[in-house]
């Protein structure tokens, strides 16, 4: 099994357009806290993972300082928890 990354820009992109074109650029969040699973225990199945809490206004600001860093300053592995937050929020919001 393979993930291509183009393949799965280009879903997000249109994933989004849709959303931009139903509710406008911008989403209102009224959510603050949610749930997170560690990246570490997420895929071991051998124990259950404990959650912690995640927080949307610091992924928005993280979101927001990314923009403005260098690529060679960026951490996928960090900046990419930011975005499943922000990301899971647009999915429950979609949901009928």
């Amino acid at each position: 099994m393979a993930l291509e990354l183009p393949l799965l820009r280009r879903q997000l992109n249109r994933l989004l357009v849709i959303l931009e074109e139903r509710g406008g650029a911008t989403v209102q969040l009224h959510e603050e806290l949610y749930w997170v699973l560690e990246t570490s225990e997420i895929f071991c199945l051998d124990s259950v993972p404990a959650p912690s809490a995640g927080q949307l206004s610091d992924d928005v600001d993280e979101l927001t300082a990314m923009a403005s860093r260098p690529d060679d300053l960026l951490v996928p592995w960090h900046d990419l928890k930011h975005l499943i937050g922000l990301l899971e929020v647009l999915a429950r919001r979609d949901l009928p």
